[in-house]
């Protein structure tokens, strides 16, 4: 269900807040990425997870998620140009 809410959202970098955790969702043409410090393995590090796979996201009770950035706007930093 998760995944179905974020795969209507465009494409770019997002941070998610839940229950004890935080990482960041990536959402490029249809694939989304958790992106995060492994929570149950932590000597693995960061690691970069499907959604759907068991995760601190799939098991948190709640998730806040605000946008950080669309390509269009890493586009018009990396060119110098104003982000509207």
């Amino acid at each position: 269900m998760l995944k179905n809410i974020l795969l209507i959202l465009e494409n770019g970098l997002y941070l998610v807040g839940l229950d004890n955790h935080t990482g960041f969702i990536y959402v490029n043409n249809k694939e989304v990425r958790f992106i995060h410090a492994d929570y149950y393995e932590p000597e693995k590090g960061v690691v970069s997870e499907k959604l759907g796979a068991e995760s601190p996201i799939t098991d948190s009770a709640y998730r806040v998620i605000g946008k950080l950035m669309s390509r269009k706007m890493i586009l018009s930093w990396i060119n110098k140009q104003a982000i509207n």
